[in-house]
């Protein structure tokens, strides 16, 4: 066990990312544990199957490929599962990353057991010094990329963490018959008779908003709701009447919806009706 440790600790990080996932679904630690595990974990297990011993490959090489391998294995599966029902979602990524972990680490662990002690390849987790003195110039270079690759992450982490990514932002709205559904709007009105619709309003806006709703019948102002005020994906069913008043076929009648501080409809509809003489 003693010079395996770093397979344990890459399971156990997996595992970790699988509780925090499970738990703390938009924690920032998982972003943080997810790169770590997406970016590097993997192609590192790949790099023990592949050379388990100690001299076939330097500290840094090791470390690059692994990095390398990594992004290429994460770029196939997330190919493959974006072909299956699952799609790339995190839990599917997760699993499959996880699952591939564990069969490499039992290979490396088998691979590795099979040298000597003096020629398997072990992680001192000492912190080494680095100096410059006496490394190559291609041990330089890789470096100095992965001295910028680990800031750039870290940024990518800072910047993802303080500044979250907002969606496509909109409003839905529309009306529903006197069943609840889109359809089966009244057709045929009467003079003078108020008739109730349900207008829907959905804030998909990334804040709260507050919002207007006018009826026009025949371009004139029939009614006027509001203010509507909104969190983000937060839904109102809102009961609004209009009175028809004058007779006559093909009225429309419009449903527009004004966002506070604009003079122009965000978004209309409309209906047409036909109004006859109440019934003496």
């Amino acid at each position: 066990m003693r010079n395996n440790k770093d397979l344990l600790l890459c399971n156990t990080i997996m595992i970790l990312l699988i509780i925090i996932v499970a738990l703390l679904p938009s924690s920032s630690y998982q972003i943080i544990l997810g790169l770590l595990a997406l970016l590097f974990i993997p192609g590192y297990i790949l790099i023990l199957v592949l050379f388990p011993g100690r001299s076939q490959l330097d500290g840094i090489e090791r470390v690059s490929l692994s990095s390398l391998l990594s992004l290429i294995i994460i770029a196939l599966f997330g190919f493959i599962l974006n072909l299956t029902p699952w799609g790339v979602r995190p839990y599917p990524v997760l699993i499959v990353i996880a699952t591939i972990t564990a069969l490499l680490s039992l290979i490396a662990w088998y691979r590795r057991n099979k040298l000597d002690d003096a020629d398997r390849f072990a992680v001192s987790f000492n912190l080494p010094s680095i100096s410059w003195r006496g490394k190559t110039l291609v041990n330089k270079a890789l470096i100095s990329i992965l001295a910028l690759a680990l800031l750039g992450t870290i940024g990518i982490i800072s910047y993802v963490i303080v500044v979250p990514r907002i969606g496509e932002q909109f409003t839905e709205f529309y009306i529903l018959g006197p069943d609840g559904k889109a359809e089966g709007y009244p057709e045929e009105l009467f003079l003078g008779k108020e008739t109730t619709l349900t207008a829907v309003i959905v804030n998909q806006e990334h804040e709260t908003v507050s919002y207007r709703i006018e009826v026009l019948l025949n371009g004139l102002k029939n009614n006027e709701l509001g203010p509507i005020i909104l969190d983000h994906e937060e839904k109102r069913e809102i009961m609004i009447g209009f009175r028809p008043t004058m007779a006559g076929n093909n009225q429309k009648v419009e449903f527009l919806l004004y966002i506070q501080g604009q003079s122009e409809a965000y978004r209309s509809l409309y209906i047409l009706v036909n109004v006859k003489q109440a019934d003496s």
